[in-house]
């Protein structure tokens, strides 16, 4: 019985005070450890901002944090992960990420020194990306100059998911159970994308390698 999950909350913010102590024996400087774990207030404010209310529903999405397998370092997070048998690191764009060039550029050269130091097993690992972010659809909605254009450039992309439906929660902070005719305008790419999505179309996602 764990209304709203703030049970599942608690403990898990125990283990972040636990795994602290890994962080600290390592020498990773504090501010990763706290860029890492403010997944907790950020998914705690989009909870709010989509549903209304408070309440823990991402339990099954930070015990990544929680273990040290996922790491914020600059504007992007990575995790170590396998993906069809082969080690690699996965690349996650938080909702507040801040996508200009010179961020992304920075976090990916910080996040290989980062690596290389603390986590020499992982070093060389490929970088991928699975994300609505990559879709091809999404360039016909954006301008050659967007930030998020020259964030697909990065990628190699290797397979498309067209029936992929994550923009509802990402780029309209909303859920499939609000009618299409009700989805906020409150940005440029809302209004672009909101007409198209009404119609029955779907923006879809895509995986991608990071090129070298």
């Amino acid at each position: 019985d764990d209304p709203g999950n703030f049970k599942m909350f608690y403990v898990q913010s125990l283990c972040a005070v636990k795994i602290h102590e890994k962080y600290e024996k390592l020498g990773v400087s504090d501010d990763i450890f706290k860029d890492t774990m403010g997944c907790f207030k950020r998914f705690a404010g989009e909870c709010l901002v989509r549903n209304g209310s408070y309440y823990f529903d991402r339990g099954w999405w930070t015990y990544r944090q929680i273990s040290m397998n996922l790491m914020r370092i600059g504007t992007l997070e990575y995790e170590f992960c396998k993906f069809h048998g082969e080690d690699a690191i996965s690349v996650h764009i938080p909702s507040d990420a801040d996508m200009t060039d010179g961020s992304v550029t920075a976090s990916i050269k910080k996040s290989h020194e980062f690596i290389e130091k603390y986590f020499p097993e992982n070093a060389g690992r490929r970088y991928m990306c699975e994300s609505w972010l990559l879709s091809p659809k999404l360039r016909e909605f954006l301008p050659e100059t967007s930030k998020i254009r020259k964030f697909q450039d990065r990628f190699e992309i290797k397979e498309v998911l067209p029936d992929n439906m994550d923009c509802l929660e990402w780029l309209f902070k909303s859920t499939d159970k609000v009618p299409f005719e009700k989805l906020p305008e409150d940005t440029s790419l809302q209004r672009a994308v909101k007409p198209f999505i009404v119609a029955g179309g779907k923006l879809g996602a895509a995986f991608g390698i990071l090129k070298a």
